[in-house]
């Protein structure tokens, strides 16, 4: 009898069953529905749209395409387009992404930055 009253004790002075999970500070937290512009070390600007479900929609140079997708591991994001003919990851800590890398399957290499932006949509056609 004596065991459980001890056990009792201990559950009411650590509310495990009553604790809901916050993120902690700076911690980061899903990043369905954002939008992220990068600029490589090439020069070239690109906005990532996150939209759930994985799903990829960006603007670069050549134009607008959602042919991508994207996931996040912790602080780390990753981005393929067009069948993985396009690989970029990246850490991200709060509005910013940096340690950013980039390759492709032509053999292009480099490093990016980005930072959390405005949703890039297609222009209108004519």
């Amino acid at each position: 009898m004596r065991f459980i009253v001890i056990v009792m004790m201990g559950l009411r002075s650590f509310p495990l069953l009553a604790t809901e999970y916050l993120p902690a500070k700076g911690e980061i937290s899903d990043l369905s529905g954002t939008s992220w512009e990068m600029l490589e070390s090439s020069g070239e600007k690109i906005v990532w749209n996150l939209e759930p479900n994985g799903i990829l929609s960006y603007k670069s140079n050549s134009g607008f395409w959602r042919n991508g997708s994207w996931k996040q591991e912790g602080q780390e994001l990753y981005i393929e387009t067009n069948n993985k003919y396009y690989e970029a990851v990246g850490i991200v800590r709060g509005d910013r992404v940096d340690s950013g890398r980039f390759w492709n399957t032509a053999g292009l290499k480099g490093t990016w930055v980005g930072r959390q932006t405005q949703t890039a949509v297609q222009s209108p056609q004519p």
